[in-house]
């Protein structure tokens, strides 16, 4: 068993660990030893005594919620919380269903209070189990709330890493944001799944910046978000102000049936973010408003090799699978490459559906080696600012832009929806992104999974949009997931 429990500990990285916690839904033992555990709320008491604890918790549902993480006062560093585990401790599925904090719609699931620490920094990690069911009233964070403070003033700078996490129909009523997870963290997200949370803004997630704004980084790396809303303003997923905040290899998907997701784009870049979202699929999404899959407001951008399909913006008034507005505040760059738009909707099904920009000044929109059709007439628009459009397969060509080169209208034979063969005039007509992307993190494949050429020889073989033809289309997905709870979907 000890060389067991020494190969886990080996994979999750918990060797830096000083205490070893053990818990079990209902237990009452002293959480010290695997025949001894301790219900989950004494465990999180033990571990916020100063002590850095991992705490295992075996397969089962934990109901007695709201569970609190309180540091006040605490010197703590490191705490991870890991669910999967058999009962003896032996092992673990990884699976995240077996192990739930189930909040019943009573209260938040969990509460983690980093404010008044003595610590200058502190690691929370979180695996392998499920969040579902929580909910608030005019709070954040109804699934989790992450509280670190003013690092500057009362806090302490908070790390928050979540990995094989399930969040399930987590609801913050009122002006509660962030219906799975609230945050000012810096929060990395690894293989999750967010599917039925509501939040005024960011109905799954709400992620803030620290104290002065200058914690940045974070990201997400690999998870799916289904039929998730808001209610307020922004963000039917996330709403973010953090810079260098990368969204990498997921997929974001409307809600069942075709309904409304709410007033806020998917994913929302409020003022000073900068997001790179990069091999994303964003299909199946209704909003209100503007920008129905991305949006960022006085902020930079990039997004590259991704998929927008069948995305419907305005029901109520506004344009563009993505959007940009500039208010206020310098100039923004704005980057769209080896992007896909198909299908995509702008108000009364016609007009703008791909891509709406309303720039200022010398804000700069750039738009290269994409493919745009079937998105209405019109479908890329600049409506102020400077934009450039460069070697794109489009339907109409775009409006109000000042430079244009290299566009083709000529049909690409598109099959499945948004994949294409080798007659079609995308293969191979890619042109160098070198003067446009300087990270080439994650673009390696495209938003199917097949293998891309980025070496950039002479002849280029990289195609134009987000598809890579390699061999006859097979609809393969991007990501696998654990299958999702009874009556959870994703299309």
């Amino acid at each position: 068993m000890k060389t067991i429990i020494s190969t886990i500990l080996l994979s999750l990285g918990f060797l830096n660990l000083n205490a070893q916690i053990y818990a079990q839904p209902g237990a009452s033992g002293t959480g010290m030893s695997p025949d001894s555990p301790i219900d989950l709320q004494s465990a999180l008491d033990m571990a916020s005594q100063g002590v850095s604890s991992a705490i295992w918790l075996t397969e089962g549902v934990y109901t007695n919620t709201p569970y609190v993480l309180d540091m006040t006062a605490s010197d703590l560093e490191y705490v991870t919380i890991t669910g999967s585990f058999n009962p003896d401790y032996t092992d673990l599925s990884y699976d995240p269903l077996s192990t739930a904090i189930d909040a019943g719609f009573g209260a938040r699931a969990l509460d983690i209070i980093a404010t008044n620490t003595l610590s200058t920094q502190l690691g929370i990690e979180i695996n392998d189990l499920t969040i579902r069911n929580g909910i608030t009233n005019d709070e954040n964070g109804a699934g989790i709330r992450a509280d670190g403070g003013d690092p500057d003033t009362d806090g302490t700078l908070l790390s928050l890493n979540v990995t094989n996490v399930h969040f399930y129909d987590n609801v913050c009523s009122g002006s509660g944001s962030g219906g799975a997870l609230w945050t000012n963290a810096n929060p990395s997200f690894w293989d999750c799944a967010f599917d039925g949370n509501e939040g005024s803004n960011g109905g799954a997630l709400f992620i803030a910046n620290q104290g002065d704004g200058t914690q940045n980084g974070g990201g997400i790396y690999s998870c799916t978000f289904s039929n998730n809303l808001n209610f307020g303003n922004q963000g039917s997923t996330l709403w973010t102000n953090r810079y260098d905040f990368d969204i990498t290899n997921s997929n974001f998907y409307g809600m069942d049936g075709g309904a409304s997701s709410g007033n806020g784009s998917c994913i929302w870049g409020n003022t000073g973010s900068y997001l790179k979202i990069y091999t994303c699929r964003f299909e199946g999404i209704r909003i209100n408003y503007w920008g129905s899959a991305v949006q960022n407001w006085d902020s930079d951008i990039d997004i590259v090799n991704c998929l927008f399909k069948d995305n419907k913006s305005g029901i109520n008034n506004g344009y563009g699978s993505y959007a940009y507005y500039h208010n206020n505040g310098p100039d923004r760059d704005i980057n769209i490459a080896q992007c896909t738009f198909v299908g995509n909707e702008g108000q009364n099904n016609v007009a703008w559906g791909a891509v709406q920009y309303r720039g200022n000044g010398a804000d700069q929109l750039t738009v290269v080696n994409s493919l745009f059709w079937d998105n209405g007439n019109t479908p890329v628009v600049a409506e102020f600012g400077s934009a450039s459009m460069s070697n794109c397969v489009t339907e109409f060509n775009p409006s109000g832009f000042s430079s244009t080169l290299d566009l083709v209208t000529t049909d690409p034979g598109l099959v499945n929806g948004y994949q294409f063969d080798e007659t079609s005039v995308c293969v191979d007509a890619a042109d160098e992104l070198l003067n446009y992307i300087e990270d080439f993190s994650g673009l390696g494949r495209d938003v199917d999974g097949s293998p891309r050429n980025l070496s950039f020889q002479e002849p280029l073989t990289l195609d134009i949009g987000a598809y890579e033809f390699n061999a006859p289309p097979t609809g393969i997905g991007l990501v696998v997931f654990f299958p999702l709870e009874e009556g959870h979907s994703v299309p």
